[in-house]
C-alpha cells in the first residue's frame, strides 16, 4: 500500500530518472524484474525469447533493458544489441517507484504466479505492462489501454505487446500512462481496500 501511494504522489520527470541511472535519455526503457531473475516460475528464458526475437528482427533500436533483482539479466543475454542497466536488488519503496517511473513498459513473462505483485506496483506507477495471461494481469492489464496480454508460454506475442508500446507516439503512450493511473486509483486505492474490507466485515464473511 505505501508504495502505492508513493507511485500516486511523485511525478518525476522520466528524463531525470534516466539521467540519474545511466539510461539514454532518448532510449525506450523496458523494465523487467524479479527478486531472483533466473528463478525458473518467473519465466525468464520468455524474457530472452521475446528481447532475442525484437532483435533479430531489427524492429526496434535505441532501446535499454533496465533490470532490477538478485541476478545479471547481461549474462543471459549476451548477444543483445538492446542497452542493459543492471540496478540490482532494490527494497525501499520510494526508490522503486522511481524505477517503474523511469520506465515505459514492465515486462514479466512469470508462468506461475497469483500476481505478481510487481504488475499492480507498475500500474499503480503509470507504467503499462506486457506480460501472459495469468493471476492479476487477467483483472488490470488490458489490452490497449494498460498494456498487453500474451498467451502463456508465447515468447512472441510477449515481443509483439512490447513492439506496440515502442510504436506509440508521445501523445498516445500519455494516454496509456494515465490509464494505468486511473486504473489504480479505481480498483485498489487505499480508499477502495478500506472500503472492500468493510464490506467483508459487514457481510460477517470473516470467521474466527
Amino acid at each position: 500500500m505505501v508504495l502505492i501511494l508513493t507511485c500516486s504522489i511523485i511525478k518525476i520527470a522520466q528524463t531525470a530518472l534516466k539521467k540519474h541511472n545511466s539510461v539514454p535519455i532518448n532510449d525506450f526503457v523496458i523494465l523487467f524484474g524479479a527478486v531472483r531473475v533466473g528463478e525458473l516460475r518467473k519465466g525468464v528464458e520468455y524474457f530472452i525469447d521475446a528481447i532475442n526475437f525484437l532483435c533479430k528482427n531489427n524492429e526496434t533500436s535505441n532501446v535499454t533493458i533496465v533490470s532490477i533483482g538478485n541476478g545479471k539479466l547481461e549474462d543471459l543475454l549476451p548477444n543483445t544489441s538492446f542497452n542493459i542497466v543492471n540496478l540490482g536488488y532494490i527494497s525501499d519503496y520510494h526508490r522503486l517507484a522511481d524505477v517503474y517511473n523511469l520506465a515505459d513498459v514492465f515486462v514479466t513473462t512469470t508462468i506461475q504466479d497469483s500476481g505478481p505483485m510487481m504488475v499492480n506496483q507498475s500500474i499503480a506507477c503509470g507504467t503499462p505492462v506486457v506480460c501472459f495471461d495469468i493471476g492479476v494481469a487477467r483483472d488490470i492489464v488490458i489490452n490497449g489501454k494498460t498494456g498487453f496480454k500474451a498467451e502463456l508460454y508465447n515468447a512472441k506475442e510477449i515481443a509483439k505487446g512490447i513492439k506496440k508500446l515502442y510504436d506509440l507516439d508521445k501523445e498516445a503512450r500519455t494516454i496509456v500512462k494515465e490509464n494505468c493511473a486511473l486504473l489504480a486509483r479505481k480498483e485498489y486505492s487505499r480508499e477502495v481496500s478500506a472500503n472492500n474490507f468493510l464490506k467483508i466485515i459487514n457481510s460477517n464473511e470473516l470467521t474466527c
